[in-house]
């Protein structure tokens, strides 16, 4: 039996699917900068090499430029990319990013007019939380009936009381159906039904206090449209009931804030299809193997980037991957820790530790492993550079300002260092832009963020390196189960169907921490 309609506030979020088979070639959408002949050139030769449908080339007419506009970013690189995957009805799974296509989103900014409206925004949101209160602790009280344990959700100051309706229906709704006693079922399905029916009905909008919301010429062409169309979307969910207006005014105030809203173009990517969210900062990676699996989620794209110095090194890259696959990735492992402690002298928690302690638990995974040879380094310092040969896996940090190698790397290495500017640029080498020196040593693959990311942006040394070398999970799978954000400044450089270990997996599945072990199995 249909309960209600109440999940018209989640609308616009779909479940999204965690665990699927290996990511194919037949997945991936190769996109590239028509106005950079290389660019056209280096994803015609992975799509003859990885067997990627010619059709499933994807040219961008953008600037060659590493920074790119956010409303450039809407208009030249997300909406052909949406277009794209709305065509192809979910059969892709992975945006490949190649050489010629920007990296980097510039910060955002608000025009007078966008300041205007998210002053109304904020007003009709002030107006309208009464009514979505009082909804609220009904859902609350019934909520309480289903499920005498339910605790509701805080909200504080002049927040929303959107998360409270949300957080009692999804918690409770579920279990409505597994009453037992027939007539309490019944009695609980009128309660919500009559509740929904409520929230459905169409409410009327406070009018403008400060003017129109929209300008003649004064139009943005970001995701969300021009001004008078975020107005129309404002006055058609008010027709939907008090969460659904509620809910888009949440959406697109936002939307509009500019705190921290530049990103790497990769990261915004994941988010592409999520219609309206929150671009200030950063949002939880949906992929990760710890996002909680109970609530719905957007659907959310792996992106991997097939970048670097020089075309040519973008051909190594593919060429090596594949090479490295039939041969096995050979030579050493080299982890560069730090030696920080897990928490500060006054005993709190050490941020610096607490990734250290990662590269830590990395070492004691490997260390009884004899199929791999392991170098660990604890001193403060860098490993000195060109001291060490051969290496197939680097770990290393922290050396924000500058790049010091520590030695040569094999074909089809795996490389990164954990800093905080380390791909700020691409195309060429300086400061501490250890992506492009790294793929320019030889790495295959590697990782880093276009800007200041925050340590917590990083994939997990002990998580990354040993799904990897289970050989149960491609470079882009297992990028994407263990970086834990999107939108935000983070990008994975590398072919995203390589397995460096195909031939010859260092780890196997029992090997593994029981908490990696599940996301295997």
């Amino acid at each position: 039996m249909r309960l209600f309609q109440i999940a018209s506030f989640l609308a616009a979020l779909v479940v999204c699917t965690f665990a699927r088979a290996e990511l194919t070639s037949q997945e991936l959408l190769l996109v590239v900068n028509r106005n950079v002949p290389a660019s056209v050139e280096l994803a015609r030769h992975y799509a003859q090499v990885r067997d990627v449908p010619a059709e499933r080339i994807l040219e961008l007419d953008a600037p060659f430029v590493a920074d790119i506009s956010a409303d450039d970013y809407e208009l030249k690189i997300a909406d052909p990319i949406r277009a794209r995957l709305a065509q192809e009805a979910g059969a892709i799974r992975c945006v490949v990013t190649f050489h010629g296509v920007p990296f980097r989103i510039e910060p955002r900014s608000r025009s007078a007019a966008e300041t205007n409206e998210l002053k109304e925004i904020a007003a009709a949101a002030r107006d309208v939380d009464p009514k979505l209160s009082a909804a609220a602790s009904e859902a609350e009280r019934l909520a309480k009936l289903t499920n005498p344990a339910f605790t509701p959700v805080k909200t504080e100051g002049d927040q929303s009381s959107l998360p409270r309706v949300r957080h009692a229906a999804m918690a409770s709704l579920p279990l409505v159906a597994k009453v037992q006693d027939p007539a309490q079922r019944a009695d609980l399905e009128a309660q919500w039904k009559r509740l929904s029916e409520a929230l459905e009905k169409p409410i009327t909008p406070p009018p403008p206090s400060t003017g129109p919301a929209s300008a003649p010429g004064d139009e943005s062409s970001s995701l969300l449209g021009s001004l008078a169309l975020r107005q129309l979307a404002r006055d058609r969910a008010a027709k939907a009931g008090v969460v659904s207006y509620a809910a888009i005014l949440e959406a697109q105030r936002d939307f509009l804030m500019t705190q921290q809203n530049d990103a790497a173009v990769d990261s915004e990517l994941a988010a592409v299809q999520w219609g309206m969210y929150r671009r200030r900062e950063w949002q939880g990676n949906p992929l990760h193997f710890g996002a909680d699996r109970r609530a719905p989620a957007p659907p959310t794209m792996m992106v991997m980037r097939l970048d670097g110095p020089s075309p040519q090194t973008v051909r190594r890259i593919i060429d090596d991957s594949i090479a490295t696959e039939r041969e096995g990735l050979s030579g050493r492992v080299l982890l560069d820790s730090w030696n920080k402690p897990l928490r500060k002298p006054d005993g709190s928690p050490d941020g610096y530790g607490v990734y250290d302690e990662s590269i830590r638990r990395l070492r004691d995974l490997l260390s009884p492993e004899r199929k791999i040879e392991l170098a660990f380094d604890s001193a403060e310092a860098v490993v000195a550079e060109k001291t060490q040969n051969n290496l197939g896996i680097y770990c290393g940090w922290y050396e924000p300002n500058r790049v010091v190698l520590p030695g040569t790397f094999v074909r089809g290495a795996v490389a990164f260092h954990i800093a905080s500017y380390t791909a700020v640029g691409l195309h060429g080498q300086g400061g501490g832009w250890w992506v492009p020196a790294l793929l320019d040593a030889g790495a295959c693959a590697t990782f880093g963020p276009v800007s200041e990311p925050y340590l917590h942006a990083f994939p997990e040394a002990d998580t990354f390196v040993p799904l990897l070398m289970t050989c149960k999970f491609t470079l882009a799978e297992t990028y994407w189960l263990t970086t834990p954000l999107v939108s935000w400044k983070m990008l994975c450089i590398g072919d995203p169907l390589y397995k460096p270990y195909a031939k010859n997996p260092p780890l196997m599945v029992s090997q593994l921490p029981a908490r990696l072990r599940r996301v295997v199995q």
